[in-house]
């Protein structure tokens, strides 16, 4: 009975790999307001691979593996459904304030009424997190693509993970990732508001199931002392590896797919030493990472519709502390409506 309880902990450390991989998606915009180049977008595929482990974990039950096609169809609009609407109290405020913000700026330079009114008509898409295709131009929340292909891919995501044989599914993937890993740069060559965002979601929303599948194995097994230590090491090495390779462009730069599947493998699994660790403040930092993920594009776009230049480590440094900041509030207000509303109830 302990043993049990013990694997469907929570497991603290996984908020905190959220905030760092948060932290690496802010760190690959600082290009917009003079920082170098870092190819650190593949930590958006962490993102995915969470979205998927999730999932997997919340259907992979016997009263789904009971019910029949249509009922399990209902499931997964369901869920969809219920994770649109928790996205919503973050996604409305931060769309919403930078598009006023930013076009207002625009509107005080050029006095055009018409190209107010036309990039403002495109807010209530980008709200409804639709793809780049229905609007005259791109959103104004760059980061919104993820939620945008997470949301649409997550019925048929969730479908598949009511199967009870998941193991099939698992060798399913393995020619499909072979595939993919043969040459990954498809995916993300035409921009992250292509037709090809959704099949890098579906794929790594996918691979997210593989990574809860081979948990279960590995969760069952004992593990030494000595071993995890070890992966210990490793998990930590491997999240830092990935970083590297981002950071200082290191060709190829899509190995930061496979050295983050490793990573959170081993983070997932509970069996590293980082999964003991237990701390509100890694709770708190997963919290903020995705408001975090969205006001620092906001923050950017502002700084550069408002001509904010300081130089770039002046720039970085005021965004990054503006976004946590910012984020941070964010958080604590929806946090907040949340309990009243609560109460209410």
């Amino acid at each position: 009975m302990k043993r049990t309880s013990q694997k469907t902990a929570r497991i603290d450390v996984v908020d905190f790999w959220r905030f760092f991989a948060a932290i690496m998606i802010l760190l690959c915009h600082i290009d917009l307001i003079g920082g170098n180049d870092h190819h650190l977008e593949y930590f958006v595929e962490f993102f995915f691979f969470l979205t998927g482990f999730f999932i997997f974990k919340h259907f992979q039950k016997t009263p789904y593996f009971r019910q029949n096609i249509e009922t399990r169809a209902k499931n997964a609009l369901a869920y969809t459904w219920k994770r649109f609407v928790a996205l919503m109290p973050y996604v409305i405020p931060i769309v919403a304030i930078t598009s006023l913000v930013v076009f207002t700026i625009g509107y005080s330079q050029d006095h055009w009424t018409g190209n107010f009114v036309n990039n403002m008509r495109n807010v209530i898409n980008e709200i409804l997190l639709l793809p780049s295709g229905v609007m005259s131009h791109a959103r104004i929340i760059g980061p919104v693509w993820y939620l945008s292909v997470m949301i649409f891919a997550m019925p048929l995501v969730s479908l598949i993970a009511q199967s009870r044989r998941l193991n099939l599914f698992v060798i399913a993937m393995l020619p499909i990732t072979w595939l993919i890993l043969q040459q990954p740069n498809l995916l993300t060559y035409y921009s992250v508001n292509s037709r090809f965002s959704f099949y890098r979601g579906l794929f790594a929303m996918s691979l997210g199931g593989v990574i809860y599948y081979l948990t279960k194995i590995i969760s069952a097994k004992k593990v030494s002392d000595i071993t995890r230590r070890f992966l210990t090491f490793l998990e930590i090495s491997l999240y830092i590896y990935a970083a590297i390779i981002g950071y200082f462009n290191l060709k190829p730069v899509e190995l930061c797919i496979v050295v983050l599947f490793f990573a959170a493998l081993i983070t997932l699994s509970g069996i590293s030493l980082t999964s003991k660790l237990r701390t509100k403040l890694f709770n708190y930092a997963g919290a903020i990472s995705l408001p975090l993920f969205m006001w620092h594009f906001g923050v950017i776009r502002i700084m550069i519709a408002a001509g904010i230049n300081f130089g770039a480590r002046a720039n970085i440094i005021l965004m990054s502390i503006l976004s946590i900041f910012i984020s941070a509030i964010h958080y604590q207000v929806v946090q907040k409506l949340i309990t009243q509303r609560a109460k209410k109830k």
